[in-house]
């Protein structure tokens, strides 16, 4: 989680609200003018795996073919109106991966 929030804060990405699950992440996210979320998750993917591969030497060694992120993504854009509901969904899925709905 440190290696994406210091991902953000070098290209000026503002953290909304981050959930990390084993494997996957949710990421809401307030983008610099003209940056696309594209490019987001490109820097972001890129950057954060370089501090863990710089930080952890032998955490390369699980990772053989140098590569800790999957190839693909999903990026959307999430208007005022949707902001709150976002927000909530991502701040629940530690619950919902756990299996403890509700509990």
């Amino acid at each position: 989680m440190v290696s994406i929030m210091e991902a953000c804060k070098k290209y000026g990405i503002e953290i909304l609200e981050l959930s990390v699950q084993q494997d996957h992440v949710h990421l809401i996210a307030n983008l610099p003018r003209g940056m696309t979320d594209i490019k987001a998750v490109q820097l972001i993917k890129g950057f954060s795996s370089y501090l863990l591969f710089r930080l952890v030497p032998n955490f390369r060694l699980r990772y053989s073919r140098g590569n800790l992120w999957s190839r693909g993504s999903f990026a959307t854009t999430v208007g005022f109106a949707n902001l709150d509901t976002a927000m909530e969904y991502v701040k629940s899925q530690d619950i919902r991966h756990s299996g403890n709905y509700g509990l």
